[in-house]
């Protein structure tokens, strides 16, 4: 299991308000309707997690990856393991994040879909991203279920907002 907490330290803090899209190469290499070559992700969560990490040279996702596939390996009968991703609010962005990329990881998904369980978490992605989990999804190769408040207002919240937009919120309470 893979569990991603919520912004607690200035450092996550910045990653959450990078909001900003960054258009990055698709991982799912199907074609399925509404296949595009690219897909927008929240800018400050690629960098947490799919960005070179100084010093080590490789992704956070990576060095994530190679201790699940490690630990899977040894644990269980045969190499046949599953993955489980769970986070609470930031943190459900970088499991989703988490979840979509490992779903195209053979060293994760050889016998089993990844199940993502995510909790109070924002919306993170653009169009293009949701088709392609959306497709991995129909495929069976990635689960998720998304648990939020109704009157939680950042779940609601989608990160290619404005600063116009931001102040006509805080405006209005």
């Amino acid at each position: 299991m893979v569990v991603f907490c919520g912004a607690i330290m200035s450092a996550g803090w910045n990653h959450c308000f990078n909001a900003t899209f960054q258009k990055v190469t698709n991982p799912v290499t199907a074609n399925y309707r509404y296949t595009r070559g690219y897909i927008k992700i929240h800018r400050g969560f690629y960098s947490y997690l799919l960005c070179t990490q100084k010093g080590t040279n490789t992704w956070k996702y990576d060095e994530i990856t190679n201790l699940v596939h490690h630990y899977g390996s040894k644990l269980s009968e045969g190499g046949n393991y599953s993955v489980e991703v769970t986070d609470h609010s930031l943190g459900a962005a970088l499991g989703t994040f988490f979840g979509f990329y490992a779903f195209t990881d053979e060293r994760v998904t050889v016998h089993k879909p990844v199940q993502v369980y995510t909790f109070g978490g924002p919306y993170v992605n653009g169009y293009h991203f949701s088709d392609a989990f959306q497709y991995q999804e129909r495929q069976r190769k990635l689960q998720h279920a998304r648990f939020h408040n109704s009157r939680d207002w950042v779940t609601h919240l989608s990160f290619n907002w404005t600063e116009q937009q931001s102040d006509r919120l805080n405006n209005s309470t």
